[in-house]
This record gives structure tokens, C-alpha cells and sequence, in this order.
């Protein structure tokens, strides 16, 4: 939650346990993204640290650094993503930084070279595509990222993307990828590289969406959140 730290729910007794910054470790109550690590834990993204939880015995560690020492470069976290290789993707107003991860410890990951602009943009997504490609929402456009070729694509409202500012980004079975925008959604085909867009007059709950606000279930109904409720 925002302000609100993190809530447990035991769906057996319906009981709720919250952990924020007076009864926790946690350092503040700014609570944007939670993944798991992969062993039963969960890692769990202030806006200033990174903690990994363990359900079992509610205990909370700090992460600082990597395996080797090395301080980790995200601190301003407000996404997680974990990967089909269980790297850990880590974005937020200070750009983008990937992990691996091995025995609950975090290593770099050099996936995206330094060089490329993604780095440095304000994260608000990370996709992994079933071709394997990343696609990566930022509030300068979204970017295509194929790993194997090491070649990066950036789509903005140059290429009629209808905003620049891109939520969420989840794909279809016909492998169309759908994205959330500020100025409403947009459908994209991967192979003629086209927008279709849609707005309030389509049906949309507003043409402004949200963050963190964006589900594909396992039946294929994706549902986006905005100012002014769900479209699904």
C-alpha cells in the first residue's frame, strides 16, 4: 500500500496482519511491489530498500548489497519483476537495474548494456513476452527489447503511441501486446509494428490509466485500472 506498508491475509482464519515501519523492520511504509524470490520468501520494494519476507517466521532482512559487496544500485524502488530465468528486475524514477539471483542473494546482471537510454528513464512496467522479447513501460514511450540479438526498439507518440506516458503492458493469445496509457489504450502488433488506439468513446473507463494497475488472468481476461475504475 502507499503510506500503508504491506498486509498479510490468512486465507484460512480471514485474519489480516499488516507489517509497517512501527512494528517492522521496514524503514517507511511506502509499499509499491512484492514478488517472490523463488524459496517460499517474497522480496518486498520500499521507496528506499529492498527486504526480502519470510511468511513462515514474519521475519524481514534489509538488502543492501550484492553477493560480492557491491551496494545495490536501486534504491528508489517502486517495481519488481521477476523473469522466466528468476532474474530480478528492478525500476522506479531512477531507472532500470536486472539481478540474478541464486540462494536468496542478488549478482548484476549486464541483460540490458549500460549504454542504452532505458536505463535512465522513469520505469513503470517490465513484460516478458512468450517470444522472449522484454517490453518495458516508461514515461518516455515504451521500449522493445529483443536479449538474444541485443537489439533495442523505442516506440513513442512518433510512432502513434497515444501518450508517452505507458502503465501497463500485458499481451494477448494472438501475441498482441496491450498497453495502458494517459490518454487511453493501446493494442500493438509486434510483426507490422502498428497501434490501434482506443479512448472513451471505445468504452474505456477514462482515457487516463494508472500504475500498478494491471492483471491478465489465466483465462485471458486482462483488466487495467484507471482514475475512474476497470476496463476489462
Amino acid at each position: 500500500t502507499h503510506a500503508g506498508g504491506f498486509s498479510v491475509l490468512n486465507q484460512r482464519t480471514k485474519q489480516i496482519e499488516t507489517y509497517h515501519s512501527h512494528n517492522s523492520k521496514l524503514n517507511e511504509d511506502n509499499v509499491y511491489s512484492i514478488v517472490p524470490v523463488g524459496d517460499g520468501t517474497l522480496w518486498i520494494a520500499t521507496l528506499s530498500a529492498l527486504f526480502k519476507f519470510d511468511p513462515r517466521s514474519k521475519q524481514l532482512q534489509l538488502f543492501e548489497k550484492e553477493i560480492d559487496g557491491t551496494p545495490l544500485r536501486s534504491k528508489r524502488i517502486t517495481l519488481l519483476y521477476r523473469d522466466t530465468n528468476t532474474r530480478l528486475w528492478m525500476g522506479g524514477d531512477e531507472g532500470l537495474t536486472v539481478y540474478n539471483q541464486a540462494d536468496g542473494q542478488l549478482s548484476a546482471a549486464r541483460v540490458i548494456p549500460d549504454s542504452l537510454p532505458v536505463h535512465h528513464a522513469f520505469v513503470n512496467s517490465v513484460y516478458e513476452a512468450r517470444n522472449g522479447i522484454f517490453w518495458i513501460g516508461t514515461r518516455e514511450g515504451v521500449y522493445g527489447y529483443d536479449e538474444r540479438k541485443g537489439v533495442m526498439k523505442h516506440y513513442t507518440t512518433a510512432n502513434i503511441l497515444p501518450n508517452n506516458v505507458v502503465y501497463g503492458v500485458l499481451e494477448d493469445t494472438f501475441g498482441r501486446l496491450w498497453m495502458s496509457t494517459n490518454k487511453g489504450l493501446s493494442c500493438f502488433d509486434p510483426d507490422t509494428e502498428k497501434f490501434r488506439n482506443f479512448t472513451e468513446s471505445d468504452g474505456l473507463q477514462s482515457n487516463q490509466f494508472n500504475s500498478y494497475s494491471y492483471c491478465r488472468t489465466s483465462s485471458g481476461q486482462m483488466y487495467f485500472g484507471g482514475i475512474d475504475g476497470i476496463t476489462t
